[in-house]
């Protein structure tokens, strides 16, 4: 006989009969179920070793629309290619703009949660993908209650004196530097990023570099690395496009 899940009837009368010190066997009879089944339900719908009827229903329900796999993740392609992306250190975002950007089919429409969902759920399985995404703070930190104590730079020219077309990021070669501090002051890295491209690459680069790292044992050859990761690394500021893309004129380079 093939299996059916218990209906909220049943769950009411098993709490009844349990209640009442009645025995497997005579509940499975008197419910046309085997012990076994009647075990395996308590077992997984129990709060705190408790069965009631009304929490196990609502148990069984949220467990079998976690576990229903939906039309998207059962596209293997897209899924493969989700992953992939993921390796390669985008964020769902990311993803979805970029498969959106290479990808007209309306089987690969995909959204960030479903991303999300796919990594806790694989996760569960033994399959753990969240050491790849991005790892933020959890508080803001609120600078303006701290001094910089950052070197003054001798005849800086302040921001407000650069010319309007600058803020528009409307035209290349409009260069803005920074730089990025070691743990413990341990090196620093300078960044130099065309304005019409910049969208928090100190907070992209923080991925690689992040703040409990110092930079004294930082190699050219690793921050080649990292460079060349994030100008391949697709942007929402460029419609998804890859810096390296945008800057030179370069056609799509296919990653899906």
């Amino acid at each position: 006989m093939p299996y059916t899940h218990f209906t909220s009837a049943e769950r009411d009368a098993l709490q009844v009969f349990r209640s009442l010190d009645l025995g497997m066997g005579i509940i499975g009879r008197i419910l046309g179920r085997h012990p076994s089944s009647l075990y395996r339900e308590i077992n997984r719908n129990s709060d705190h070793g408790f069965y009631i009827s009304g929490k196990a229903h609502a148990r069984a329900a949220s467990q079998r629309k976690q576990n229903r796999p939906s039309p998207v993740r059962q596209n293997k392609p897209l899924m493969m290619c989700v992953e992939k992306l993921l390796r390669n250190e985008y964020s769902p975002d990311e993803i979805v703009g970029r498969i959106a950007l290479e990808q007209r089919h309306p089987d690969w429409h995909i959204s960030h949660e479903t991303i999300y969902r796919h990594i806790y759920l694989e996760a569960r399985r033994g399959k753990d993908l969240r050491p790849h995404l991005r790892q933020g703070r959890k508080h803001r930190r609120k600078r303006l209650l701290k001094k910089d104590r950052r070197g003054i730079i001798p005849d800086r020219v302040f921001i407000d004196s650069r010319p309007a077309i600058v803020e528009r990021k409307a035209r290349r070669g409009d260069w803005e530097g920074d730089t990025v501090e070691g743990a413990g002051k341990q090196g620093y890295v300078a960044t130099w990023v065309d304005r019409s491209l910049n969208e928090n690459t100190n907070g992209l680069l923080r991925q690689y570099l992040p703040k409990s790292r110092s930079f004294a044992d930082l190699t050219e050859k690793e921050l080649a690395w990292i460079v060349d990761k994030l100008n391949n690394r697709p942007r929402k500021l460029l419609g998804y496009r890859t810096p390296r893309e945008a800057f030179f004129g370069l056609p799509l380079a296919l990653q899906t």
